[in-house]
Parts: C-alpha cells; structure tokens; sequence
C-alpha cells in the first residue's frame, strides 16, 4: 500500500438499500477519518493497522475500497 502511512478523509452516505459508498458533497454525507500504518507486506497482501478516527458504519472497508483495497479478514 503505497504511501505506507496516512490518513484516508472522505464524507460517507448511505442510500435506500443501506449502501454505504464516499461522497464529496459535505451536505450529504458525514465526515469520517482513517488512519493506517503499513506493518507488514508480501505478494499481494498489506497487514494494516487501523484506527478509526471517526466511527461511522462500514468506514474501513469504503476508505480501503476507494484506494483500491480489497479487505479479508
């Protein structure tokens, strides 16, 4: 995951079929914060660490989603 560290801020929203999805529109969404750190890495998986700045329903998986991250557990 590249940069390795950061902070992922974006408005979250969510629709009629309880979607959760990012939105840049500040009136129609709530503000949520990531934070993460890379710890470990191989082929094709990043061990992040998470912490949730805000606490909005289905954040980690829409602030991964939009850099291009698919979460497993």
């Amino acid at each position: 995951m590249t940069p390795t560290e950061g902070t992922i801020s974006s408005y979250l929203a969510e629709n009629n079929a309880l979607t959760v999805y990012s939105i840049s529109d500040a009136s129609k969404g709530k503000l949520s914060r990531t934070a993460y750190r890379t710890l470990k890495e191989t082929k094709g998986f990043s061990l992040l660490e998470i912490d949730l700045l805000t606490g909005r329903k289905h954040q980690i998986r829409v602030h991964l989603s939009k850099k291009g991250i698919r979460c497993r557990r």
